[in-house]
């Protein structure tokens, strides 16, 4: 819903949202100011969706199962906790 305070700018949320395929409604509202936020969402897709922080991969724990894959079944501590890390440590 689109809250407008006069005809012009009906008429003006009329073309932007031809222009760009979307479907509208409006609420017209004298004397008080434009209500546009959800009309500025539609027109900016990225701020439809919140910003999710990057994921980053988990160290395993000392006495998890090493992940390197070197088959020995040895933990985490024992195989290559202060060594370069090997792949998929």
């Amino acid at each position: 819903m689109v809250r407008v305070p006069d005809d012009e700018t009906i008429e003006h949320v009329a073309r932007t949202c031809a222009q760009h395929g979307l479907e509208y409604m409006t609420e017209l509202a004298p004397g008080q100011p434009p209500d546009l936020a959800q009309l500025e969402q539609a027109l900016d897709p990225a701020r439809q969706f919140t910003e999710q922080p990057a994921h980053r991969a988990l160290e395993p724990g000392r006495n998890a199962p090493c992940p390197c894959g070197s088959g020995s079944g040895s933990k985490y501590k024992k195989c290559c906790v202060g060594k370069a890390p090997a792949p998929g440590c």
